[in-house]
């Protein structure tokens, strides 16, 4: 099975609320080497604010983002669904994909009434090139070179990590140009490491991650956030009683807790040390996990460790009370207010995604009919948006105005976390991010197109 690598840029870093400005991808076959390329500009719906920031790091003029020469939302996520669906089974591959770029891609198309994961679907497999470029570096660090950044610490960007290792892309911050620039390290990473590669590439599908986890043998596990890695030898002590794809990882290396489980104040102290001594994985996120038993590097420990995991998980209640006692110190109430926030609410209600086939399929005429059956009400709401951003003159006074005042609210919210989009207010905040002399010149692009609005 090939590989499909795909990079995204983006109107800012909100996966929730950001639209996508352009998507690449190269199809490769198993050897990376290329089969076909895939490229879309799409302009932002009328109520998204693009960050300065992000347009400055992309080289994109604000006007170029609203452009009628570029595919709407609408039209250019089903193109990017319709890509993905038939270059299918896959396996995907990015760089910080996982936690970024598939996040704000299954977003978008839920706004646009599409399936939300269809890399996950199909046969399909998921990688994250930086994750395994993190996993390398923490177990075999002569392999390949990870920069220091100004600040001394590591740095992850693709672009700082492909100039280290003797590769300068065309362009930073470019889709393409970033899709060039991962396809260089996976190819890298695989030829100088192909034990790590094969050993993580495992994980790459939910169904191979939980079955390392649920065999409570010890594994190797790579984490990490920014300049941040973290790798120990850890065992699957229980998992979330809602979702058994999430499961919990016990360090080895901890001193187990000589309190009462029962103490929550303690419990909480306990898991809160630095470095933590459970964390939770998902193993439907290609996490960074192999079973001890497949790295070298470990066969003088192994039987220790194993030793080690059998005892602790031989004491049925020490596990069961760690897990439920974990479960409650992480289960923490997220209120999803809006709408955009809502993915993971629930699978479409009713036949719901019967109707967003027809919706699609029908002439812009008959769109608004289906669009008031919608049994769902999170879709639809993105129908009727759909509708009053393409064929306004569809819709009832009411409902034009309605829209217009959905716009200006955006627009014009307060700076506050019940607002987490890009308002104008925070576009003001994000000009003091830009280096002079260029400042000037994007206050200027923001100041005329919002005077004119």
């Amino acid at each position: 099975m090939g590989y499909v690598f795909y990079d995204t840029e983006t109107s800012g870093l909100n996966t929730q609320h950001d639209e996508i400005l352009q998507f690449a991808a190269i199809v490769t076959d198993a050897h990376f080497d290329e089969q076909e390329r895939f490229e879309i500009k799409l302009r932002l719906s009328p109520h998204v604010i693009p960050s300065p920031k992000a347009l400055f790091l992309n080289d994109t003029p604000l006007a170029e983002c609203f452009s009628p020469l570029r595919a709407s939302q609408f039209d250019g996520m089903a193109k990017i669904h319709a890509f993905i669906t038939e270059r299918s089974p896959a396996t995907f591959a990015g760089w910080n994909s996982i936690g970024f770029d598939e996040e704000i891609i299954r977003h978008s198309f839920y706004r646009q009434l599409l399936g939300a994961f269809p890399t996950s679907l199909f046969g399909n497999a998921r990688m994250d090139i930086m994750s395994i470029a993190r996993a390398t570096d923490a177990l075999r660090p002569r392999s390949i070179v990870i920069p220091s950044g100004d600040d001394g610490k590591k740095s992850f960007k693709l672009q700082n990590v492909c100039a280290a290792n003797g590769y300068q892309p065309r362009v930073a911050h470019e889709a393409m140009s970033d899709v060039e620039a991962c396809i260089y390290l996976a190819r890298l990473i695989h030829q100088r490491e192909p034990e790590i590669w094969s050993a993580f590439a495992q994980t790459s599908r939910k169904k191979s991650a939980m079955e390392i986890v649920k065999s409570k043998s010890p594994c190797v596990v790579v984490t990490g956030w920014k300049d941040y890695t973290r790798s120990f030898v850890g065992v699957e002590i229980g998992c979330d009683p809602n979702l058994s794809m999430y499961s919990y990882m016990l360090d080895l290396s901890a001193q187990l807790p000589n309190f009462n489980i029962t103490d929550q104040e303690a419990c909480a102290k306990w898991f809160d040390q630095t470095p933590a001594p459970v964390i939770k994985i998902r193993c439907n996120a290609s996490p960074m996990i192999v079973p001890i038993d497949d790295l070298e590097e470990y066969d003088e420990v192994v039987d220790d460790l194993t030793l080690r995991a059998s005892e602790i998980l031989s004491n049925g209640s020490l596990a069961r009370d760690l897990t439920n006692a974990f479960f409650r110190h992480i289960d923490k109430k997220y209120s999803n207010t809006h709408v955009e926030e809502k993915l993971y609410d629930g699978f479409p209600a009713g036949d719901t995604e019967h109707r967003m086939s027809c919706f699609r399929e029908a002439d812009w005429s008959d769109r608004l009919s289906i669009a008031q059956k919608f049994p769902d009400a999170r879709y639809r709401k993105f129908a009727m948006r759909v509708l009053a951003e393409h064929t306004p003159e569809l819709l009832e006074a009411s409902d034009r105005i309605s829209y217009q005042k959905f716009i200006t609210a955006r627009q014009h919210s307060e700076d506050s976390d019940d607002c987490p989009w890009m308002s104008l207010s925070r576009v003001k905040n994000q000009f003091l991010d830009i280096p002079e002399p260029s400042r000037d010149e994007w206050i200027t692009q923001y100041h005329e197109a919002y005077k004119n609005l």
